[in-house]
C-alpha cells in the first residue's frame, strides 16, 4: 500500500484532480471529437469519395454518437455545476450559462437530426428529396453546432481558469470540496 500512496502523491492524484480529469475527459472526448471530424475527416472523405453525399451518410451515423457523448459530457458537466453553486465556486455563473447553452443546442441537435434523416435516402437515384429545405435545415444544424463548440471552449476556460486577482491558493471552479 506505501508504494502505491508513494505515486498518488507524485503524481498529486487527489479527489478533485481526478474529478477534473473526468471532466476534462468526457468535454474533450466530445468537442474534440467534433472538431477533429468536422475540420479533417469530412474533408478527407470528401476527397477520397469525390462527392459530399457520401460522407454525408457516413456523418449521418457518427453524428449520433456525438450526440450521445455529449450527453454523458453534460450529464457530468452538471453535476460539477451544482456543486459550483453549491460551493459557490469562482466561475460558477459561466459554468452554469455556458452549460445551458450547450445543453439547448444538444436537445435542438437532436430533434434535428430525424428531420434531416427524413431529407435522405442513400438508395434512391437523387440521394437528397428536397436540397432546398435539407440545405436550410443543414445550415441551422451547423450554426447550433458552432454555437455549442463555442460555449464548450468558454465552459472549459472556466473549468481550468481562476478569476483574475484571485490567489493561487485558490481552486478553479471544477475541484469539488475538500
Amino acid at each position: 500500500m506505501r508504494p502505491l500512496n508513494s505515486i498518488l502523491n507524485a503524481c498529486q492524484l487527489s479527489r478533485g484532480n481526478l474529478w477534473r480529469y473526468a471532466l476534462m475527459l468526457a468535454l474533450l472526448f466530445w468537442q474534440g471529437g467534433f472538431l477533429f471530424y468536422s475540420t479533417v475527416v469530412i474533408h478527407v472523405a470528401e476527397n477520397v469519395l469525390g462527392n459530399h453525399v457520401e460522407p454525408g451518410f457516413i456523418t449521418q451515423r457518427v453524428t449520433i454518437w456525438l450526440n450521445f457523448s455529449g450527453c454523458i459530457a453534460l450529464s457530468l458537466l452538471l453535476i460539477n455545476g451544482v456543486l459550483a453553486l453549491w460551493r459557490k465556486a469562482p466561475m460558477r455563473s459561466g459554468l452554469l450559462v455556458t452549460w445551458h447553452i450547450m445543453a439547448v443546442a444538444l436537445a435542438a441537435l437532436i430533434l434535428l437530426h430525424p428531420m434531416l434523416d427524413a431529407g435522405i435516402n442513400p438508395d434512391a437515384s437523387r440521394p437528397i428529396h428536397n436540397p432546398a429545405q435539407f440545405r436550410h435545415l443543414h445550415q441551422i444544424y451547423l450554426l447550433l453546432t458552432t454555437i455549442q463548440w463555442l460555449a464548450a471552449m468558454i465552459h472549459l476556460w472556466c473549468l481550468t481558469a481562476r478569476p483574475l486577482g484571485a490567489p493561487a491558493s485558490s481552486r478553479p471552479a471544477s475541484e469539488p470540496p475538500p
